[in-house]
């Protein structure tokens, strides 16, 4: 089922030009060739989406845009790249989903078993914006990949001590360099926490290793990034998405951020994606249930 939705979102929808030109360019680099040869080969990928797109240069695709942080995908793809040309870049993208295919499965089909492993797979394959952003947008796709195994390590580590922090430093480095989204599930793993210690009064959870590892990560992971790449900054991102000046000031209008845009994007799942409605209203609906269970179960 995946397989088929993954090869009709290409099919239909091909691979994002707007973020392929930079990392195809940087792939085919990466994979032998010259700058003015990738510059040719991605101008070749172009044309067939109309002139709109215009011809990029080689200052354009190698002076900036997305060839800042975000080099792990194009790395994992030059082998493809050098094998299929720009359309290799759908492979790792591809073997992405299948391993994230692999752990929502296992965790779910562990945790709750597969009565409700099986409708959620439905779900995530019927969805066209996941399998959108699962495929033509690339790096979104390893991105998830990424998160799901953070999640999944995440719930299976117990202590500090344990080998599976720095498992959890790994990914969180591996998403930090393929998409610059380490703020999500350090956000989700921070909330995670915070909802236990209110519910036992008691700061050193389960959570805490987990969040202390992911957490530490993508922050130095940030500050990495921006002496590396001048002028990058996770955090400024933040703030223009919040429309204020400090990381202080965004954080306070994120409330308010998040009640502007709910409506907007409920309207558009009900209208185009109903398959990731259903998702979240059970996600939601599944954490208010487990929030009265007094111990997670392991995996």
């Amino acid at each position: 089922m995946f397989g088929l939705t993954y090869l009709a979102t290409l099919r239909s929808r091909r691979l994002w030009v707007p973020d392929t030109k930079y990392y195809a360019a940087l792939a085919l680099r990466l994979a032998g060739h010259t700058r003015d040869d990738a510059t040719r080969l991605v101008a070749a990928h172009i044309h067939p989406f109309g002139a709109g797109w215009g011809i990029p240069t080689a200052k354009e695709l190698f002076g900036g845009g997305l060839v800042g942080p975000r080099v792990l995908y194009p790395g994992l793809s030059a082998p493809f790249v050098r094998a299929f040309g720009v359309r290799g870049m759908a492979v790792v993208p591809a073997l992405a989903l299948v391993v994230l295919v692999a752990v929502v499965l296992f965790t779910l089909s562990r945790r709750f078993g597969w009565v409700a492993a099986l409708p959620v797979l439905v779900l995530l394959a019927t969805s066209s914006d996941v399998m959108f952003f699962a495929s033509a947008m690339l790096t979104d796709g390893l991105a998830m990949m990424w998160s799901a195994l953070l999640l999944f390590v995440g719930l299976r580590t117990y202590s500090f001590r344990s080998p599976a922090v720095w498992l959890l430093v790994a990914l969180t480095v591996s998403l930090a360099f393929t998409r610059q989204s380490t703020l999500i599930p350090a956000g989700a793993f921070l909330l995670a926490w915070l909802a236990l210690a209110v519910r036992r009064r008691r700061l050193r959870n389960r959570w805490a290793p987990a969040v202390l590892s992911v957490c530490t990560t993508a922050l130095v992971a940030q500050l990495l990034q921006a002496l590396l790449w001048p002028g990058f900054s996770q955090v400024r991102q933040f703030e223009l998405s919040t429309r204020t000046t400090s990381l202080g000031g965004a954080v306070w209008h994120l409330p308010r951020v998040v009640l502007r845009l709910a409506p907007y994007e409920l309207n558009h799942l009900a209208q185009s994606d109903l398959s990731q409605l259903v998702l979240l209203a059970a996600s939601v609906v599944a954490g208010v249930v487990l929030w009265r269970r007094d111990r997670p179960r392991r995996l």
